[in-house]
């Protein structure tokens, strides 16, 4: 049997224990806490440097963007834009293709001339024509670019006009130019009366001379040689002044010839033919009537 006296010594030993194993959970859990709260705590943030950092992440990535190649030189008001083409271009012939540079470019007095791309400057005709078939582009390959006149002109003359160039930054400039385009050259050769052409007063029995052009001569080898023909209003031959039998050599211009007394007065034209070995002949007549009169 336990006595009262025992019960409580029991309780005084149970008790210490307890209270001695309540207080180290409560330390324990208590550190437990207090490391958990170390662990979780986040650090102040400067909300004014944090938009710094943004801002110039943007700025950078703008200045990567606007990157440009290391040969370009900024265009600023002290550089000069110009035209270093000739004022006068090179000759261009109907039906040929031609391209000519304008030679546009930003002189820099800080550095070596810089010829901008193309898309960067505007050329126009600010006054005159450009021959027609002819335009102003932009060329670009792997080692050359600018503005150049192209095209296949198709009318010959000699034209003058005006361009305008203009470039951000930069005052818009302008320059006159003349281009000459020339005719088509035939491959066929070609022959021209020059006299008598017509108005002119030829007495008979004297000495005149006839005389005709040709073109490609190099190619009047073809050609058998150059007769002569006397022909009135009617287009009648009369007479035949140096006939095929005795015909001269196609390289010959000209023709001495002692009217015969027996022509008789009027109005005539001569006709000068180039006569082919195997194709047609080619010939030509005076233009007009030339008077032949008595002595």
């Amino acid at each position: 049997m336990i006595h009262l006296k025992d019960m409580k010594n029991l309780q005084k030993g149970f008790v210490v224990p307890l209270l001695i194993a309540i207080i180290a959970v409560l330390v324990v859990g208590g550190g437990v806490y207090v490391y958990s709260n170390k662990k979780s705590e986040v650090p102040a943030v400067d909300v004014g440097t944090q938009q710094a950092d943004k801002n110039q992440q943007v700025v950078n990535q703008q200045n990567s963007i606007n990157k440009k190649p290391t040969n370009v030189v900024n265009a600023t008001k002290s550089s000069a834009l110009t035209f270093t083409a000739s004022s006068t271009l090179p000759n261009a012939k109907v039906g040929d293709n031609y391209r000519a540079s304008l030679g546009v470019s930003i002189i820099n007095p800080a550095g070596p001339d810089y010829f901008p791309w193309s898309r960067n400057i505007e050329v126009s005709v600010l006054s005159g024509t450009l021959p027609p078939g002819l335009y102003i582009s932009d060329f670009r390959n792997d080692s050359d670019y600018g503005e150049i006149i192209t095209g296949k002109p198709n009318v010959a003359g000699t034209y003058t006009f005006t361009l305008s160039a203009s470039y951000t930054g930069l005052q818009t400039i302008q320059k006159q130019f003349t281009l000459t385009v020339s005719s088509a050259t035939s491959t066929n050769p070609s022959l021209k009366v020059l006299s008598p052409n017509g108005g002119e007063v030829w007495k008979t029995g004297q000495t005149y001379t006839i005389a005709w052009q040709t073109n490609n001569i190099a190619l009047l080898s073809s050609y058998s040689g150059v007769t002569i023909d006397l022909t009135n209003e009617s287009d009648h031959r009369v007479l035949q002044i140096v006939p095929e039998s005795s015909q001269l050599s196609f390289s010959t211009t000209s023709y001495r010839w002692v009217i015969p007394s027996s022509i008789p007065a009027g109005n005539y034209k001569v006709m000068v033919t180039l006569n082919s070995k195997m194709d047609s002949s080619v010939y030509n007549f005076s233009n007009s009537f030339f008077t032949i009169t008595s002595r």
